[in-house]
């Protein structure tokens, strides 16, 4: 960074134990002068969340180097005061849901069905949308900021609450919908399995000539792989046609847990897949992420194919 060090970079020692937390956030470095005057702020933003959720633990030095990512570089361009402002009016409730969420505990994500995924319905009225439809784009979210593929983080780490959780989330399935009709629109002349591809699905006949033997391998070798945990799970639903809630109510747990469990083990299957392709085949990228489309698309078919009685 920029600025001269001070309290918080690397020879201050005036810091609090939060306000060394954004700066491990910020690299390690802070300006001169502001640590002081974000200790309180930070503990007062802990502690409104804390209030609003007591029974979701969130580490507040976590919480701190959260802010300090999401601060980034503006502790250069401006004051100490103004810093501190925006920590003061950050939306303390929904960062510390959104932050006990990323911690992996099951009651926030019990609290984010709850309080946020319940609505995906109301906010999806204007487009009149069929209850599949909904419950597709419930789980869809649910995956898409909830859980991250292997080496990344899930996308409600970006969450600033600089505005409300629920507009966020919001915007999120508005996007998801509107994504997941194009993606509809434009997959509908390869819809077919890829062991019963026709001739004039070109994409997908082409795929399945060149890669079938391959694809098929790799699907069993990944669901082989898998803890017979989440097997099961991809089973329950690929093959036997088990909804989240169904799912949920067999094993005893909450629906968004169990959306947890069954997106986990699909990205886990698809990254497993991807990795031995791309072993095996030696493709370049453009012919990889061709490939991983219809991979993804034809993955419930796939498993249960492999999984189904033979």
């Amino acid at each position: 960074m920029a600025s001269e060090q001070g309290e918080g970079g690397a020879g201050g020692g005036a810091a609090g134990p939060l306000a060394q937390a954004v700066a491990e956030g910020l690299g390690g470095a802070m300006p001169r002068g502001l640590a002081a005057r974000l200790e309180p702020a930070l503990a007062r933003l802990h502690d409104d969340g804390r209030r609003a959720y007591p029974r979701l633990p969130v580490a507040p030095a976590a919480l701190a180097a959260h802010v300090g990512r999401q601060l980034g570089e503006a502790v250069d361009r401006e004051p100490p005061d103004e810093i501190v402002a925006r920590v003061m009016a950050l939306h303390a409730a929904d960062l510390h849901l959104a932050l006990a969420c990323l911690a992996g505990s099951d009651e926030a994500a019990r609290t984010f069905e709850r309080e946020h995924l319940a609505h995906v319905g109301e906010w999806l009225a204007r487009l009149r949308p069929t209850p599949e439809l909904v419950d597709e784009v419930r789980q869809g979210v649910a995956l898409r900021i909830l859980v991250a593929p292997a080496g990344e983080v899930p996308r409600l780490a970006g969450y600033t609450g600089r505005g409300p959780l629920g507009a966020w989330v919001r915007v999120a399935a508005m996007r998801f919908a509107i994504d997941l009709e194009r993606q509809r629109a434009a997959a509908a002349p390869v819809r077919a399995p890829l062991a019963t591809a026709r001739a004039e699905d070109p994409e997908l006949e082409y795929i399945r000539r060149r890669y079938g033997a391959e694809f098929r391998r790799a699907i069993r070798e990944a669901l082989a792989a898998l803890p017979d945990e989440q097997r099961e799970l991809l089973r329950l639903h690929a093959l036997e046609g088990l909804s989240i809630d169904a799912i949920g109510e067999r094993r005893g747990v909450h629906r968004a847990t169990a959306a947890r469990w069954l997106a986990r083990a699909r990205i886990d299957v698809l990254d497993d897949v991807r990795a031995r392709l791309r072993h095996r085949l030696g493709l370049a990228p453009a012919e990889l992420a061709s490939l991983a489309g219809v991979l993804e698309s034809q993955l419930d078919v796939s498993i249960a194919g492999v999984l189904g009685p033979r």
